[in-house]
């Protein structure tokens, strides 16, 4: 299988648990599991809208995360696929 395949089915597989991580790991109110869509919005914002762009658009900016807990959150997801890369490796490699 070309490489370059294989890690984008790795990725795309993971998808589900990258936004299952994302979901237990930024989401702090109550009523969790009804709010889960808008927990990986709000994270997709701060991760691809700028803070300066969030703030001229008035955007809520109080309840963002700081960069350093989603930088932690994509090291996780990172950390995650390369661990499943090589389990596969050991076990079907």
């Amino acid at each position: 299988m070309n490489e370059t395949v294989y890690w984008t089915i790795l990725i795309l597989g993971c998808a589900p648990l990258y936004l299952l991580i994302a979901w237990a790991f930024f989401d702090d109110r109550e009523n969790a599991k009804d709010s889960f869509g808008e927990t990986i919005v709000e994270l997709l914002k701060i991760i691809f809208v700028p803070r300066m762009v969030r703030m001229a658009l008035g955007m809520d900016d109080e309840h963002s995360l700081s960069m350093y807990v989603v930088g932690l959150y994509i090291a996780g997801c990172i950390g995650l696929t390369w661990g499943i890369h090589l389990g596969v490796q050991k076990f079907f490699g």
